[in-house]
């Protein structure tokens, strides 16, 4: 009787999610206080303490937070930018061959090209501060445009035909056709481009070096060996892209409901 018990509660601890990634976290942290330890050297690899140490002595002075303001609004102006760039782009591509064919060469070029790549070659054109907007810009373009395009393409063509037959108006059209079938993959695309133009946004920055940017934090760390302010700012990154994410989540999550209540 009693295993039976323990194992219904190990049962239930298990499909909990939120005890699962704090499992998951505190194995992790484990092992890098560990691994710390172990290496004794933190100019190669610091304790999660004096990690977060440092980040909380960082975020006593001013220039910490007019640094991730900076990045913050430059990274998400080059990603609200692609955002709508790639959509309107798609929804043009499904309804005009001519403009399909034009922008795949583009977008193909795009994901095949290295990131590096792209960063030295803009660092050319525009101002460096200026750096970070323009690459998250491009990363996310062809990201939002091929899974919406992929959307578009997905709808019911029978839901579409049978909405001209009843002479539906374009605009319910799209609220109950076109949008409910194209959320999803909208939906994945903006979770994948935000984490991917926060990289590609701090590595432009990294390399571009603008003044009060948390790439040239990262760089000078490296340069100086100061390796616990190296972990800070990018903890500091993946704070931010996290919260960036579970805030999009949240407004879909919004949007949805508000579509549901409508319909």
């Amino acid at each position: 009787m009693k295993i039976s018990i323990i194992k219904d509660r190990i049962l239930k601890l298990y499909k909990n999610k939120s005890i699962l990634l704090v499992g998951a976290a505190a194995f992790w942290l484990l092992f890098w206080h560990l691994a710390a330890i172990k290496i004794a050297l933190p100019v190669i690899l610091p304790t999660p303490n004096s990690v977060i140490t440092r980040l909380f002595e960082l975020s006593s002075d001013t220039q910490f937070w007019i640094t991730i303001i900076k990045s913050f609004v430059n990274i998400t102006q080059g990603l609200i930018i692609g955002i709508i760039f790639g959509l309107f782009l798609a929804v043009f591509a499904n309804k005009f061959l001519v403009v399909k064919v034009i922008a795949t060469p583009f977008m193909a070029t795009v994901k095949a090209t290295p990131v590096a790549s792209f960063i030295i070659l803009i660092l050319l054109w525009v101002p460096s501060n200026l750096l970070a907007c323009f690459i998250s810009f491009l990363i996310v373009l062809p990201i939002v445009y091929s899974n919406t395009y992929e959307g578009l393409k997905n709808i019911n063509v029978e839901l579409i035909e049978m909405a001209k037959v009843y002479k539906m108006s374009l605009i319910k059209r799209v609220r109950y056709i076109y949008i409910p079938s194209v959320i999803p993959f909208f939906v994945s695309a903006v979770t994948s481009a935000v984490g991917l133009a926060w990289k590609s946004g701090i590595a432009a920055e990294v390399i571009g070096r603008p003044v009060n940017a948390i790439g040239s934090r990262i760089a000078d760390s490296k340069i100086y060996l100061e390796t616990t302010d190296l972990f800070a700012w990018t903890l500091v990154v993946i704070l931010i892209s996290v919260c960036i994410e579970k805030f999009i989540s949240y407004i879909v999550k919004l949007f949805r409901i508000k579509l549901a209540k409508v319909s």
